[in-house]
């Protein structure tokens, strides 16, 4: 009996020790599960905050070349309102060259996707909680292409088509020189702010008339297609400024809960 007893005791503190060691490696599993999560929550902070950056940048870049565009768009309207009402004579030569000058310009969407390629290519994706958010991340290069594929469409128009009419229908220079001059508007065009706006060239010495290209049925319809193209590009790109602006409502809020835990 006296040996039973022991022998029971020495099972009772054999368990109680497995019984340790055991919560031992529980607790030690929970800890490195605990800094685990930890690591990752400030990994997937840098990331979004990174990724918001890169986002507003793109936004702002967005919007430039939405207001170009409704220039562009303003320019074409202009121009086939003259050729409907047939009031060349009223219009100021200024006037139209800067209408005419507008219309040879074709913005695109360069977009900065340094940090969404990163973290795609190198597997960070999972850090990032917010499934939608990683959802929107996967699809950003096809989103891209869906903005940049009319306005690639735009710009082989302007150079196959539209060029080549003005050329041989007009003197460009004064044109050109009229739409440098609007500050607004190449303003937009300038990645560094900071620098100064494009400088006008010198105005052509020679006197042109616009009654031929007014009357020249072609000129209506390259105006027609410009004006069209480019407000189904700047739908396109309102479509992807809101997802945009929705992404940086999540990555706000992301950025809000990891700052709460």
């Amino acid at each position: 009996m006296i040996k039973e007893n022991r022998a029971s005791k020495y099972l009772l503190y054999a368990i109680g020790e497995i019984i340790l060691v055991v919560i031992g490696i529980l607790i030690a599993l929970q800890i490195n599960t605990w800094n685990q999560k930890r690591l990752e929550r400030e990994q997937e902070v840098k990331i979004l905050s990174s990724l918001k950056k890169e986002y507003i940048d793109n936004l702002s870049q967005l919007n430039d070349k939405v207001f170009i565009r409704k220039k562009i768009i303003y320019s074409a309207n202009q121009l086939i309102e003259i050729i409907d009402n047939e009031n060349l004579e009223t219009q100021s030569i200024d006037s139209i060259e800067t209408h005419i000058g507008t219309t040879t310009i074709f913005p695109t969407f360069n977009a900065i996707s340094g940090v969404t390629n990163d973290i795609l290519n190198s597997g960070k994706l999972h850090l990032i909680e917010d499934n939608e958010l990683r959802i929107s991340l996967s699809n950003w290069s096809g989103d891209v292409d869906q903005v940049t594929e009319m306005e690639t469409a735009l710009l082989n128009y302007y150079f196959n088509s539209y060029q080549p009419f003005l050329v041989e229908n007009i003197q460009l220079r004064n044109s050109f020189n009229a739409m440098l001059s609007l500050a607004n508007l190449t303003e937009k065009f300038n990645l560094n702010k900071s620098v100064e706006n494009v400088k006008s060239i010198d105005g052509s010495k020679k006197i042109f008339e616009y009654e031929s290209i007014f009357n020249n049925e072609n000129f209506e319809d390259y105006l027609v297609t410009i004006l069209t193209y480019s407000r189904v590009a700047n739908i396109q790109c309102e479509g992807l400024k809101l997802k945009i602006t929705n992404n940086l409502k999540r990555i706000d809020n992301a950025l809000l809960n990891n700052n709460n835990d």
